[in-house]
């Protein structure tokens, strides 16, 4: 096992600087060790494949998140990881490049597309949490996603508070969608591993996969241009 000093961090990874330091961290330990039990076939590459400017933004949206939830200091885990976790649905989904004339936001768009590319996201999320020391039991995780309900707000009204800041973000680093996708996932993970004393990794793991779906098969409201 290999120990990662982080200067003057606390629980939370506050720092932009030593967020990235700990991203990095854990892809060099996947592609060191290629943590089995997430991704039979394809053996860690999802995480590994991500580039510098993937995980830089993955830190942001993080925080960029944090920041929008943010009430008095703290924030509700269970949003912040269930929209971010909606939000690389989202980015999925226009990967895909639908046509959406006369399709109203909001409205559920089934795809081929989401079914062959939305467990993409999943395996970056538990290859990350298991990189992390997450562990995770297979029984508790089908017993959280039997029970899970999803979010009480809308996607549009999650999309609404995110889609400014995390847009920014992504032109900010020269993403495309799919890019930003993976980012917005790779965040999520960190996001489940960080608010563990608040919420249970089992049920942050429900949410986030719930999320993806959703994101990943739900047309987005298009942004007034700046």
């Amino acid at each position: 096992m290999e120990l990662v000093s982080l200067p003057q961090e606390d629980h939370w990874l506050s720092h932009g600087a030593t967020r990235e330091q700990m991203l990095q961290a854990i892809v060099t330990f996947l592609e060191r060790n290629d943590p089995p039990g997430w991704s039979p076939t394809n053996d860690g590459d999802d995480v590994t494949s991500l580039n510098q400017a993937q995980l830089q933004a993955a830190s942001e949206f993080g925080t960029a998140a944090m920041k929008a939830f943010d009430q008095d200091g703290t924030f509700p885990a269970e949003i912040v990881i269930g929209s971010v976790a909606r939000m690389a649905g989202s980015f999925l989904f226009r990967s895909f490049g639908l046509p959406l004339t006369g399709i109203q936001p909001g409205s559920v768009v089934l795809s081929e597309q989401a079914n062959q590319q939305g467990p993409r996201l999943v395996q970056i999320l538990g290859g990350v949490l298991e990189s992390m020391g997450v562990k995770l039991d297979s029984s508790k995780l089908s017993a959280s996603q039997r029970t899970m309900k999803g979010q009480r707000e809308s996607f549009l009204e999650t999309q609404e508070v995110l889609e400014m800041r995390f847009a920014a973000i992504r032109a900010k680093y020269g993403l495309s969608d799919g890019e930003a996708a993976d980012s917005a996932a790779l965040a999520t993970a960190v996001l489940i591993k960080n608010c563990a004393s608040l919420l249970d990794p089992h049920v942050g793991f429900g949410l986030a996969v719930y999320g993806f779906i959703e994101g990943a098969k739900t047309a987005p409201a298009v942004p007034d241009p700046a």
